[in-house]
């Protein structure tokens, strides 16, 4: 026990320590690997399960891979059958799975340079993934300097970074967390947190365009989450509606 006092304290110290305070990351190198989907349900004690409230269960599946960085995604984007994963060290995945367990390539590389730095965590700390067309440009939002980059259609080159004023006041660790490309034509920019209040409605940036073009016009929203809840990624269905994906997190987990 007198051990395993100092580990479990040191552990939530760990928590609490800032991420961009540490020694600086380990690259993330390019690399082609393979990646095995396997089916899961949505409830392994209920098999039979397949509704929850207004939602369907589809499908899903475990996702592993042969490379040992694979993991950690924040958003996910498909696109025809093909997905870009994005994790919060700033590695960018895009993979193609086959739902019968067979093997399929995939790759992993950094965010282009110009998008973030490269030091530590926070300065590539990105959060969420958008497309406005199929085939299209990527956004992706860096959480804690609440910056948007505009990347080429496969994420290969930076083309533009950008800091919106009106995200300048977001909290750093709890900025850009989620964006989407709304029905109208507008992007929408979601804060994981209120920079005041955690409890309070959520910031919401809605770009009437591109949010890199410094003339495109803003507007600013609330988002009500459920109580005790961040939203930390969303998408536009097909009638428009918006999915919000709300998370909640505290100890002991």
């Amino acid at each position: 026990m007198p051990r395993v006092l100092p580990i479990i304290a040191a552990f939530l110290l760990s928590l609490l320590a800032r991420s961009d305070t540490g020694a600086p990351r380990e690259p993330i190198r390019p690399d082609n690997f393979s990646i095995v989907a396997t089916p899961v349900l949505l409830d392994a004690d209920r098999p039979a399960l397949k509704r929850i409230g207004q939602l369907e269960w589809v499908g899903g599946w475990q996702l592993r891979a042969t490379n040992n960085r694979f993991g950690g995604i924040s958003a996910l984007l498909a696109d025809k059958g093909h997905f870009f994963a994005l994790s919060d060290l700033g590695a960018l995945y895009t993979f193609k799975f086959d739902a019968t367990g067979k093997a399929s390539a995939a790759t992993i590389a950094p965010l282009p340079e110009g998008c973030g730095k490269r030091r530590y965590k926070s300065d590539q700390d990105s959060e969420s993934l958008a497309r406005r067309v199929p085939g299209g440009a990527i956004w992706t939002g860096l959480e804690v300097e609440n910056q948007i980059c505009r990347l080429s259609a496969d994420g290969t080159r930076n083309e533009v970074i950008f800091a919106p004023a009106a995200m300048r006041g977001w909290q750093r660790k709890n900025g850009a967390e989620a964006m989407t490309w709304l029905a109208d034509g507008r992007l929408a920019v979601f804060a994981e947190s209120d920079p005041v209040a955690a409890a309070a409605p959520k910031p919401v940036v809605l770009f009437s365009g591109d949010p890199t073009d410094p003339s495109t016009k803003v507007q600013k929203a609330l988002y009500a989450s459920p109580k005790g809840f961040r939203p930390v990624d969303a998408t536009t269905l097909p009638d428009g509606r918006v999915l919000i994906l709300n998370r909640q997190f505290a100890l002991p987990y």
